[in-house]
Order: structure tokens, then sequence, then C-alpha cells
């Protein structure tokens, strides 16, 4: 089950819990989806890897994975079973990402290969520690081609631009790319300040702003999260972890969901 997947049960789910409860019930049986729901959207600290990386690290070459390789041996072996695994695993964020995958993902599905046998299980467990040991990433946003969508309106984007005709004395930029923040309304590009987006959505133009005619607008993409110290990071969980606390908290208020009656059930029988 993907993390996707979970957050659409756990809505679906919550609301199946329906009266008889008391409104103080009710509240507490929906703190508990909420915090669960949110819990899964949350993204685990350290849990990211990067596809390609783990692939380097098995060595993994984007031509023996094309082409195949060396079959013989058991270790050799392994390497195209984990190829498989790692092909297999879908991304995290494929919004922003196909390359980043689930470290905790990648281990179970590895750890499923173990088969009691110690020489193979010695090696099965080498190539999780491995896994162990890939650096953390932090998925950024992908471009996005205008010719494919544009962003909202108003909503201020990373774009990237060419100047297909710069004055005289800005020739060395003709046609090279560059980027910078934009914003996109009815059908203009503007480059963004908060000014700007105010005056857009009091006028409806920006003369001053206004994105030049010479200048093409080839792509863009949303702006990523704000830093934050890492004081300030409190997540540090796994997907184990989130469904263990999610199962505790439901068990803390089960006895509170509508139970059917003994006289039902005795009329039943």
């Amino acid at each position: 089950m993907t993390r996707e997947e979970a957050i659409a049960n756990l809505n679906m789910i919550s609301v199946a819990f329906v009266e008889p409860v008391t409104k103080e019930q009710r509240t507490l049986i929906d703190d508990t989806f909420d915090m669960a729901i949110k819990a899964l959207e949350q993204e685990p600290c350290g849990d990211l890897i990067s596809r390609q990386a783990a692939f380097e690290a098995f060595g993994l070459s984007e031509k023996s994975r094309k082409y195949g390789g060396d079959h013989s041996g058991y270790d050799t072996l392994m390497k195209y079973e984990i190829q498989d695994i790692l092909e297999d695993l879908p991304p995290v964020m494929a919004e922003l990402c196909d390359d980043v995958i689930s470290r905790n993902t990648a281990i179970v599905q590895l750890s499923h290969n173990k088969t009691g046998y110690d020489d193979c299980d010695v090696i099965i467990q080498k190539d999780i520690e491995t896994i162990k040991a890939l650096p953390p990433v932090t998925p950024q946003p992908k471009w996005i081609p205008v010719s494919e969508r544009l962003p909202e309106d108003l909503e201020h984007v990373n774009i990237t631009w060419v100047n297909h005709n710069p004055k005289s004395y800005y020739a060395d930029i003709k046609d090279k790319p560059f980027t910078a923040t934009g914003v996109y309304f009815n059908g203009q590009w503007y480059w963004w300040s908060t000014l700007c987006t105010d005056i857009l959505a009091e006028y409806s133009h920006n003369y001053d702003d206004v994105i030049d005619d010479d200048i093409e607008i080839i792509a863009w993409q949303p702006l990523p999260e704000p830093y934050k110290a890492e004081s300030e990071i409190h997540c540090n969980c796994t997907d184990a972890e989130i469904a263990k606390s999610f199962i505790e908290d439901v068990e803390a208020v089960k006895d509170l969901l509508p139970q059917e009656s003994e006289d039902k059930d005795a009329d039943i029988d």
C-alpha cells in the first residue's frame, strides 16, 4: 500500500464511524484519524533515497540494466534481483521527482528475499546495509513545460526563461536559459513580487512587471518548501512507526465506538 492509498483509506474509514456517539467521543475519533492522516502526509526524515544512487551502489549502470550482463554466481544474480526490486518501487513523490524512493520500503522488499539459509541471508543482509548507508535526499520540484500545463493564476512559481531578442548590450544572453520567479495571470506572465501579485489581484493587469514578448517562458516548477534548521524538524518516523502509532490511537478509542446491543443479538437468534 502506498502512502497516498493509506491516506485515502483512512479518510474513507473515518466517515464510517457514525452515530450514536457523543459529541466529545466524535471529536476524539476525528482527532485520532486527523493525526494519523497528517503523520502519513508528513515526509519521513531520512527515509527518502535516490533510485539512481541505489543502482550505482550495487554497480548497476544504465548500460548493464538495459542490456543485462554476467548472471553467473549467486552474488551476481542477486544484483539483478535487486535491480527488479528497485525498478518496481513506486516513487514517493511522483509529482516532484520519479527518482525518489523510500529507503524503508526498499529494505522491506529486500528482506522478503531471505530464505533461512545462512549464505544467502548474509548476502541479503549486506545488501540491506548498503541501502541503509545511502545518504538521504530532498526531492526538488521538477520542471513542467508550459506546453504541458500552466500554473494556477496568481501562483508564484520558479520559471525558466529565454530572451530571443535582447538589447545589444545584453547580446551574450541571447537564447540562453535563465531562472527567476514569475507569476501567471489571465494568459500573461509577470516578474513576481508581492506588490505585483497585489496589483494583479486588484486591477487585473500590471504594466510595470509584465514580461516582454521577446522573452519566452519555457517551463515552470512549484516553489520548494522554505528552509528549516535541523532543530526545527521534528519528524523522525518510518512507515512502520506511523502505522504503530495509528493502531495505538485506534485501540484507545475503539471502546467509544457504537456497539451492537445484546438485546439486538438475542432478537436475531
